[in-house]
């Protein structure tokens, strides 16, 4: 039986292009005027329709830039999450 160590687990941002995220992705983009505004850590969740923790792992992985607002408050670029998004759709990313 291999060691937890040894067994490493992966998790695809989305299957394709023409996947749901895209929708989700629309979806946030339509909520803020501006890709400069700044969207809260669980807003951001919210429209992506994935769980804060998720955001949170992507954030810690280096996926998606974030700004650092106070010790307990982050924040995202809009224009940042989209082109992470894009640039990541249908890659595994370890876990």
């Amino acid at each position: 039986m291999p060691s937890k160590s040894s067994v490493t687990k992966s998790v695809t941002l989305c299957s394709s292009p023409d996947d749901v995220v895209w929708e989700r992705v629309a979806k946030l983009a339509s909520v803020y005027s501006s890709q400069d505004d700044l969207v809260r850590e669980r807003t951001c969740a919210k429209h992506l329709d994935i769980s804060h923790r998720t955001l949170e792992e992507w954030r810690r992985k280096g996926i998606v830039p974030y700004l650092r607002i106070t010790s307990r408050s982050i924040r995202y670029r809009l224009a940042d999450v989209l082109q992470a998004l894009r640039d990541n759709c249908g890659q595994e990313v370890k876990k």
